[in-house]
């Protein structure tokens, strides 16, 4: 239900919201909800569509003040605490719901991914693994009850992300596939079949996932971005290069977005457009220093390029610490620390490259050539 003038409405519960906020926050609760729970419930929805959480928070729990068992509310309510990070209060919130409507199947779906959340949040993901497996018990509860195509494969798709997250690629395939039976143009699933796809390597795949996705929502930027980095990787720079120009060019969002932003610079980077190469990857990583390590590779291999050596092995060096298994990362450590003079650092970067791929002919040739110890970081 939508209120007959929202705006005069949001302005009239303002005022009522902002006395009524530092109550909740408090644990207590107003004496005088000024509108109905389907009002509230309307309101929080607008907010929660505009990624205001905080006053969607307070607006879904004024809802349940009036209607404790209120299941719209309930279900929205741990909705925003999930984006709130505030697990547990979800979790209570979603079992409250099943245990009031058993039918109501978005909110084991909720509750699913509250737990998967919990785990892919956690510091230690090896002390909560054990709350995928809870989520897929609820998912085995939630299949009981399922009957439309589009709950089927909702459940089919979170079961695929926990089996990715339990580095079972073939059984999260499984799944994801079993979903697109469902929905075969969800652009949501055939991302995440797309980027598991890139994850495994298998580039043919991937591309023709991710351009799946893409055709049925051409106005997300991340897919076309993630779409872009599979035809890079499948060796057509060409097509990458012009999907990537488009996804950056969609929004002021996209151009904020750190990934998007840092796909960009790396094309542009191998298209030999070295100034707005600079200009995209030293704005990617400023826009998120801690998630993107390729972000950083291609900046060091970018300021190696330019003689700045001192550069380049600080950015390689922030890649090795976010992705220490990344052979190549350490090759170009040690490239960069060779060419500022630093041969001990070099040998050390060489032998690390060499621990991880025994095989790997420049990291070889490299540590051959500066004639390094065998040793050498083998420790």
């Amino acid at each position: 239900m939508q209120p007959k003038n929202p705006l005069k409405f949001v302005l009239t519960l303002f005022a009522f919201l902002m006395v009524s906020a530092p109550a909740f926050a408090q644990g207590t609760t107003p004496t005088q909800p000024a509108a109905t729970c389907k009002e509230y419930t309307a309101l929080g929805k607008l907010y929660y569509s505009k990624a205001d959480y905080q006053a969607a928070y307070v607006v879904f729990r004024n809802c349940l003040v009036l209607e404790p068992k209120n299941t719209d509310a309930l279900y929205n309510l741990a909705r925003v605490e999930l984006h709130l990070r505030l697990y547990q209060a979800a979790i209570t919130h979603m079992k409250s719901c099943i245990d009031i409507d058993g039918q109501f199947w978005r909110c084991y779906l909720v509750l699913a991914q509250t737990y998967v959340s919990q785990y892919t949040d956690s510091s230690d993901r090896a002390l909560q693994k054990g709350q995928l497996d809870e989520a897929l018990r609820v998912l085995d509860d939630a299949e009981r009850i399922v009957t439309t195509n589009e709950a089927k494969a909702a459940v089919n798709n979170l079961r695929g992300t926990i089996y990715k997250y339990k580095k079972e690629p073939d059984n999260a395939i499984k799944f994801f596939k079993q979903a697109l039976q469902f929905a075969p143009d969800d652009s949501i699933v055939l991302f995440n079949l797309g980027a598991l796809y890139l994850q495994m390597n298998k580039y043919d795949e991937a591309t023709d996932a991710l351009r799946q996705a893409l055709d049925s929502k051409p106005s997300d930027y991340v897919t076309q971005a993630f779409y872009c980095k599979a035809l890079r990787l499948n060796g057509k720079t060409s097509d990458a290069l012009s999907q990537c120009k488009q996804a950056y060019n969609r929004s002021a969002s996209a151009r904020k977005d750190a990934f998007v932003v840092g796909q960009y610079g790396i094309v542009l980077y191998i298209t030999k457009d070295k100034n707005q190469a600079r200009q995209m990857l030293e704005l990617a990583v400023k826009l998120d220093p801690l998630t993107y390590h390729e972000n950083y590779y291609y900046l060091g291999r970018l300021y190696l390029e330019l003689g700045q050596a001192k550069d380049s092995s600080a950015q390689f060096t922030k890649a090795v610490l976010m992705a220490p298994d990344e052979y190549v990362y350490w090759f170009w450590l040690g490239q960069a620390n060779e060419s500022l003079g630093k041969k001990d650092d070099a040998c050390t970067n060489y032998a690390k490259a060499l621990k991880i791929k025994a095989d790997y002919k420049d990291a070889q040739e490299a540590a051959v050539k500066l004639k390094c110890p065998t040793t050498a970081g083998s420790r």
